[in-house]
């Protein structure tokens, strides 16, 4: 089958996507990529699986006249592409759903898959977009169930859309993680004796870093904060050095380069503020990259970590506003390490995207 996936994005930083995409390629398929500004080792990435890239040069245009002129000039060519690449036993996959709005409701007259990352809630744009084409999709993925039922509810579907975690497909290998630790063994020296509480991804106070700062500053000199990540919202990372100026940041590195932190890691922090839906009913990457990594979590109380962090005893959740329950959560697992250890592997291990892409293909395909 000839699967073209198109995401209106910088794939090459949509971890989920690339996953989908590799994938595709292992189960054997012919995959084309239509995608925005990537980088070369992104291509070269790409190149190795033997997926063809397609790059337009419609993205991140700061005015709001640039942006719709973008999207129409990508909806064009997305769909000449699409035209000259789609054929007989042909496939579309959209990847989230600022694709879903480029492409528009000319997209029906094809076969295709939905892949929706976020409820975007507070959107109705993008959710009346959505609705157009939603009914039509041969399948919808998203990657947390409370979203599914959501969205079967929202746009009443007769289907309700299948779970695909965020489980990243690049966890390096032994060998791998190995030239990582030689390449930065000056920069992981100085976790040396310490134990690291992790924290990757985006840096920005929805993340609720304030409070777990705090209660490891109160801890004895042998815990850490490391922060992994891009700081998106400028000056916070300074307000948390504030609270404990021993804390350290890496910024933003390609995947699968940034994970050599996980190795020095003790435990992860996930934090997601109760601010919308979304948040409520979070699916984060690094809950799987952490679980990689047998690394026990500490979150905060929303459902979409108690469902997993208690359904799987892979960790503690907290009062985030509450310093001392986070510091009970953290001597808690330092307590009883081995057992959260050892239950945080069981997360990456439980999840087969391999098998759940292979099954809705085939049941397509019947």
């Amino acid at each position: 089958m000839n699967i073209i996936l198109i995401n209106k994005a910088n794939t090459g930083s949509r971890p989920p996507v690339i996953s989908v995409l590799y994938i595709l390629s292992d189960l054997g398929f012919n995959v084309k990529l239509i995608t925005c500004k990537v980088s070369m080792r992104f291509k070269e990435m790409m190149n190795k699986k033997n997926i063809e890239v397609f790059e337009l040069p419609y993205f991140n245009n700061n005015s709001f006249l640039g942006k719709i002129k973008d999207y129409l000039l990508f909806r064009y060519h997305a769909l000449k592409l699409i035209k000259k690449n789609y054929g007989y036993n042909s496939l579309i996959w959209i990847a989230d759903v600022p694709t879903v709005v480029a492409l528009g409701s000319k997209i029906k007259k094809y076969r295709y898959k939905l892949q929706i990352q976020e409820l975007h809630e507070e959107s109705k744009f993008q959710l009346k977009a959505i609705s157009k084409v939603i009914h039509n999709a041969e399948t919808v993925f998203m990657p947390e169930y409370n979203r599914t039922i959501i969205y079967q509810i929202w746009f009443g579907l007769e289907q309700r859309p299948i779970v695909l975690p965020n489980k990243p497909y690049f966890i390096p290998k032994k060998s791998e993680l190995q030239n990582l630790i030689q390449k930065n063994e000056k920069k992981l020296s100085v976790f040396k004796g310490k134990k690291v509480l992790l924290y990757q991804g985006g840096i920005y106070k929805e993340r609720l870093l304030e409070n777990i700062t705090q209660a490891v500053s109160e801890l004895n000199d042998n815990f850490m904060l490391l922060l992994v990540g891009k700081e998106q919202e400028y000056g916070y990372i300074d307000e948390l050095r504030k609270i404990d100026n021993s804390i350290i940041h890496v910024p933003y590195l390609p995947a699968p380069d940034y994970l050599v932190y996980s190795t020095v890691a003790y435990m992860g922090w996930l934090g997601y503020s109760a601010t919308s839906l979304n948040n409520a009913y979070c699916a984060p990457n690094k809950i799987y990259e952490y679980s990689a990594f047998s690394l026990p979590m500490i979150g905060n109380d929303v459902p979409g970590l108690r469902t997993v962090l208690e359904s799987t005893k892979s960790g503690i959740i907290v009062d985030q506003s509450d310093v001392q329950s986070i510091k009970r959560g953290i001597i808690e697992i330092d307590i009883n390490y081995k057992k959260y250890k050892t239950n945080s592997s069981k997360i990456y291990q439980m999840s087969d995207n391999n098998e759940i892409i292979k099954k809705s293909l085939q049941k397509n395909d019947n």
